[in-house]
């Protein structure tokens, strides 16, 4: 491909494979939306937009699905650890080789063939889709006037700040205002998790919610026009292409602000709880006590913990960089010192 400087350069897939469980639930939410208008109804069955057509018995999508059951018994016969890791790494290893299908033909009779010898022909489900399918198609104008009272209504009472209200939300159509209520839960969810997210996240929070009827281009384009709005809050950009990625909301950077405000406020004010003097010969204690032995990141941030006069001290450590091991160290310094450490953790 070209850059913006008319140079040739490589693409690499290394962003591609990223996106991969997000580029997923956009292509599950356009299958889906598909399979549903056919008069199919579906139904979730996992993470990432994952889902099941409702009527088609588990036996029968167990026979079609085995890839599983192979690795599960590939994992017992190695003798492997049983993680997602390695999991994924047999996944890749034991891949068939894509091959070209030259008669389709052939394939649908073996499926079927396949189907049959578990008493499965999907023609009752077929049946049922078909009469649904024409009942959908003649709606009463009781119903068409009970929907237009329903946008009426929701427009009127549309309190969340990410929603359109009164009459731009009447311009709405319907698949519009689905797109909208859809990016914001999809944000409220995301704004519990994280304080500033990827905007492609969003898309694949709101998809994966899996609404009837949910457009995946609308959802894009709603991002879009909550961001042009300034509803979601743009990161700095130091891209070249000036592509945003990033966003948050007003309500996030005000939680944020505060946070902040409180940590400015406690500065100076706390109680060290060990003399700076004391603090070396406390830790070599502690650490003999518990017989632990921390590296030299953890003794820093033992140090700053028990000897800081700030009511908030901030420690950030990937997940097994030793945090846990260090704050023991910490609770028997503070038990030393007739303290007591309390400890507290989000969960979801």
């Amino acid at each position: 491909i070209t850059n913006h400087e008319g140079k040739w350069k490589q693409l690499h897939n290394t962003n591609l494979v990223a996106m991969n469980t997000r580029i997923g639930s956009i292509y599950r939410a356009e299958l889906r939306n598909l399979i549903q208008e056919l008069g199919y109804e579906t139904h979730a069955s996992g993470k990432y937009g994952m889902f099941e057509i409702d009527g088609v018995p588990r036996d029968v999508i167990k026979e079609f699905s085995k890839r599983k059951e192979a690795i599960d018994a590939r994992v017992k016969e190695l003798g492997i650890a049983n993680t997602p890791e390695a999991r994924g790494k047999l996944v890749v290893a034991t891949r068939d080789k894509k091959t070209t299908v030259k008669d389709r033909g052939k394939l649908l009779e073996s499926w079927q063939e396949q189907a049959k010898n578990i008493g499965f022909d999907g023609k009752q489900l077929l049946t049922e889709v078909k009469a649904k399918a024409a009942e959908q198609k003649s709606i009463s104008l009781g119903a068409l006037a009970q929907g237009l009272n329903n946008k009426i209504l929701q427009a009127l009472d549309s309190r969340d700040p990410l929603l359109d209200r009164g009459a731009k939300a009447l311009r709405l159509s319907a698949d519009q205002m689905l797109a909208q209520k859809a990016v914001a839960s999809a944000v409220r969810i995301l704004e519990d998790r994280e304080a500033a997210f990827l905007k492609i996240d969003i898309a694949q929070q709101a998809l994966d919610l899996q609404i009837k009827g949910l457009k995946p281009e609308l959802v894009l384009d709603r991002i879009e026009e909550l961001q042009k709005a300034r509803l979601l809050i743009p990161e700095q950009v130091t891209r070249i292409d000036g592509e945003v990625r990033m966003v948050t909301t007003k309500n996030m950077l005000a939680i944020e602000n505060e946070i902040l405000a409180h940590i400015e406020h406690g500065k100076d004010k706390a109680v060290p709880l060990v003399a700076p003097e004391k603090i070396d010969e406390k830790l070599q204690q502690a650490m003999a006590e518990q017989n632990l032995e921390l590296n030299d990141r953890q003794f820093a941030a033992a140090v700053i913990i028990a000897t800081s006069q700030d009511r908030v001290v901030a420690i950030q450590g990937r997940a097994g960089s030793g945090k846990s091991t260090m704050l023991r160290v910490v609770d028997q310094i503070a038990k030393d010192e007739n303290k007591q450490l309390l400890g507290l953790a989000f969960a979801n």
